[in-house]
């Protein structure tokens, strides 16, 4: 990839790769009866996100320049805004058109029996109880349907940020251990204090763009409602199994790079 289009339609694939695995995984916990735990979620949103990130970010790292690697990670922090942005509003819609809907259903329910009621009172008694009865039960598979919604994306949000932050620490690994490599063709390969001063500068501008991109992110999304208080209680178990996600995609990730061509 010696060239800035061969690197920007990589991380294209590299997003639209990643946002259909997400949608795949999110599509399929959809059609699970129960809404499944914050564990299962984040594990199997978050797998797909470490993988491919760390390709996208270890080929934004072996640049030319490092000012080509900032204004790549600027750009793709742009991405990421729009994107969750995007992804949090349409989720909103989506609960507020099925809140919507059940206010209308349960209005013209209630015209309906008091129409009944004015007209055959007897007939009344055999038809209210049953309107009832499904009025509740098409109540709680809206909450349950909106439950879901809202955790899924919660969930997704969750993972994806803490995804992010360990495939730039593996994508940093891997350039720290095999940086010298031919593979990793780094700027001044035969000079070594060349490479190892790009080091210090992506690594603070990665992360602290990063950082801001969260934070701006998070901000909006909890005041339109996302939920992320749920996650506190598994954050060790997280934590773990993060470790061990991460020391395998530096395997995988460094032999896929260090393979014969």
């Amino acid at each position: 990839m010696k060239t800035q289009w061969n690197i920007t339609a990589f991380a294209v694939a590299s997003v639209v790769l990643k946002m259909l695995f997400q949608e795949a995984v999110k599509g399929y916990l959809r059609k699970q009866r129960e809404t499944p735990s914050n564990r299962s979620i984040a594990i199997l949103v978050a797998v797909p996100t470490l993988l491919v990130d760390t390709q996208l970010r270890t080929v934004m790292l072996c640049q030319d320049s490092v000012s080509s690697t900032i204004v790549s990670s600027v750009l793709l922090a742009a991405v990421e805004i729009i994107l969750r942005m995007g992804k949090t509003m349409h989720v909103m819609h989506t609960v507020r058109r099925i809140k919507s809907n059940g206010v209308i259903s349960s209005s013209s329910t209630q015209t309906r029996v008091q129409t009944d009621t004015q007209s055959k009172l007897k007939l009344n008694r055999i038809v209210v109880v049953p309107s009832a009865s499904r009025l509740r039960s098409s109540r709680m598979d809206r909450v349950a349907h909106v439950h879901k919604l809202l955790a899924l994306h919660a969930a997704e949000v969750y993972s994806d940020m803490n995804a992010e932050y360990i495939a730039m620490g593996c994508s940093y690994g891997i350039l720290f251990f095999f940086g010298s490599h031919a593979r990793f063709n780094l700027r001044g390969a035969d000079d070594s204090t060349v490479r190892h001063a790009i080091y210090p500068i992506t690594i603070v501008t990665q992360v602290g763009i990063e950082l801001l991109v969260d934070f701006v992110a998070s901000a909006l999304e909890i005041r339109l409602g996302v939920d992320f208080e749920s996650f506190n209680a598994d954050g060790k178990y997280l934590a773990f199994f993060m470790m061990v996600v991460s020391v395998t995609n530096i395997h995988i990730s460094s032999g896929i790079c260090l393979r014969t061509q």
